[in-house]
């Protein structure tokens, strides 16, 4: 059973264009979760032959209520105490739970002959009560696997002086995915208004549906087969894994937008619709090589992991194979607001970048006036070049292509490990190779607001100031109407309003995500002080980087469809340092 109670109180800011005035709150929340788990188990063995059994079953009920509390410009008090104002506005939220339901049955064999040929087989069936509705609440998930120790066969024995172990593996299973919010196959309504039709008479409720259920909705599947190796070389001293594997995700569910046209608008609206929605693989090789040893007191472990994946959509079912068009840069303002970034397509991999193909930067007026341009504006010197990718002499959003893919080719990472006379020393690098990214924040940074907030991003801008012709597109230029009046035209080519590949960079990076020295007292001390361990240690996270991505940094996230996609409200990775005792008594 968990609770939580927070008083909180946000300052008033105005930075322009963003403002809000003072913001007591108080939140109240509690849940409570009951699991039951029985399981039966059963071993024997005949001979060479041992058998493991067991089946079971599990419940895990909830409930969850919550209460949310806001009021805006109020009174502050030097006591810290508010009161409210003729400004002042309050809303009180919450919801609560008490239908949380989930069961599953399982079971599992697992049988092996002489310790050299194993085999393994298991089923869940699995049920979600919150998440689906009658008839599509339960998921069949079987799985099986089989191995082989071909270093215990006798033919092996020539071979172990340098292979010293080695095995076969194979396996392929169903897995079951309901990671989506409850009660989506219902209708959910909301109070919009509340209206007396006649003096003093009563007030008439009026109500306004706030999401589009959908009843057929149901588990996603995913079906993976792994083909693996394990092995040892010079009596251990060299370790390797390998496993190749073929990943099918089918019914994927998915958040489809809601068109303007369905007539669903509102803050508390859902303005989406989750359904199951085509399949998509992921085939790929994943390894592990390390060496360890011993050096008179030294102690060292060194290991590698690497791993390939090719992303692929087979089909977007349900949606008449139109393409998924998503992702953000979080901020608007004039800013490419509104525009999606990425674009998923069947046959392709999923959330690829998609907008216009920078080819470069116009060097004079002429070059630009000779040059494909959109309807309403002229490009001119120190704009971008947009290609004209349908070769239709113009520029509209049909020129858009694919200009990135956020899909690593390669992701990878180094361990090492050092034990000397009670010190050691762990250190861990992770990175990624063949990624794009695109810098979201760039356009906002470079741009020009109307009540004046920028960065110094902006002075590098063409034809900014003194500046001649630089390696970033201009900003605008000064016009004179018919009047006289001077005014800045912001941006008319769209360099910085339109989603294009110039902010598309490559994100590649090796990071020291962990490094941590410590030390364990001797024996005898710990004796003389009653302790069973004692390690003093040192801790540092985060604490390098090495990349060309221009931005803070390049370990960027986001769902299938939004991944890569750089965000001024991203709080990037914390660099952080840790003293630390352990004590073992």
């Amino acid at each position: 059973m968990d609770e939580d109670r927070n008083n909180i109180f946000r300052d008033r800011f105005d930075f322009g264009q963003v403002k809000s005035p003072e913001q007591p709150g108080k939140q109240s929340a509690s849940s409570r979760q009951l699991l039951h788990n029985s399981v039966l188990s059963y071993a024997q063995s005949f001979g060479q032959h041992n058998l493991k059994a067991l089946a079971g079953y599990e419940q895990i009920t909830t409930r969850r209520s919550s209460v949310n509390g806001i009021q805006t410009a109020v009174a502050l008090e030097p006591s810290y105490s508010f009161f409210p104002t003729s400004a002042s506005t309050s809303i009180v939220s919450g919801n609560v739970d008490d239908n949380g339901f989930l069961k599953s049955y399982f079971g599992r064999i697992n049988y092996d002959f002489a310790g050299k040929y194993l085999f393994t087989a298991s089923v869940r069936r699995d049920a979600n009560f919150q998440k689906f509705g009658p008839g599509n609440q339960y998921g069949l998930f079987p799985s099986a696997s089989v191995g082989w120790r071909v270093s215990d066969e006798s033919f092996f024995s020539p071979l172990q002086v340098v292979l010293s172990s080695f095995k076969l593996r194979a396996s392929y299973g169903l897995l079951g995915n309901d990671n989506i919010d409850s009660y989506l196959f219902l209708s959910t309504y909301d109070m919009v208004s509340a209206q007396n039709f006649s003096p003093g008479g009563p007030r008439n409720l009026g109500f306004s549906q706030k999401s589009i259920p959908n009843q057929n909705i149901r588990w996603e599947t995913v079906y993976e087969g792994n083909v693996g190796i394990d092995a040892e070389l010079l009596q251990g001293k060299v370790y390797l894994t390998a496993d190749w594997y073929d990943k099918t995700t089918r019914d994927m569910l998915y958040n489809l937008p809601i068109p303007n046209s369905a007539g669903f608008s509102g803050p508390n609206v859902t303005t989406r619709f989750t359904t199951n929605i085509g399949s998509v693989r992921n085939r790929g090789l994943e390894m592990l090589l390390g060496y360890r040893d011993k050096l008179r007191s030294l102690n060292y472990d060194i290991s590698f992991t690497g791993a390939f994946n090719r992303n692929k959509v087979l089909n977007l079912d349900n949606i008449n194979e139109n393409p998924i068009n998503a992702g953000d840069n979080g901020f608007g303002y004039g800013v490419m607001s509104r525009q999606n970034i990425s674009r998923t397509q069947a046959g392709l991999p999923f959330g690829q970048f998609f907008g216009y193909r920078a080819l470069g930067i116009y060097q004079t007026d002429d070059e630009a006036a000779a040059g494909p341009q959109f309807a309403g504006k002229k490009a001119r010197a120190g704009d971008l070049i947009f290609e004209d990718a349908n070769q239709d002499g113009q520029l509209n959003a049909d020129d858009r292509v694919f200009m990135g893919n956020p899909n690593p080719l390669f992701v990878y990472g180094f361990n090492l490990s050092l034990n000397w006379k009670g010190f050691d020393l762990q250190a861990l690098f992770n990175g990624v190779a063949g990624v794009d990214l695109f810098n979201g924040v760039s356009p906002y940074t470079s741009y020009l607001f109307g009540d004046g907030n920028t960065s110094r991003d902006v002075f590098g801008a063409s034809f900014l100031g003194d500046n001649g012709l630089t390696d970033q597109p201009r900003l605008g230029y000064l016009d004179t109407d018919a009047n006289g009046n001077v005014r800045f035209q912001n941006d008319p080519n769209g360099n910085y309003t339109q989603v294009n590949s110039y902010f598309v960079e490559k994100g590649g990076y090796l990071k020291l995500k962990n490094l941590q020295l410590g030390y364990n007292l001797p024996a005898r001390w710990l004796s003389f002080l009653h302790l069973r361990e004692s390690r003093i240690f040192l801790m540092g996270n985060n604490l390098l980087a090495f990349t060309k991505y221009s931005g803070v940094d390049p370990e960027i996230g986001g769902g299938v469809t939004n991944r890569g996609i750089d965000r001024p409200i991203r709080y990037p990775q914390v660099r952080t340092y840790s003293l630390g005792l352990n004590l073992g008594f």
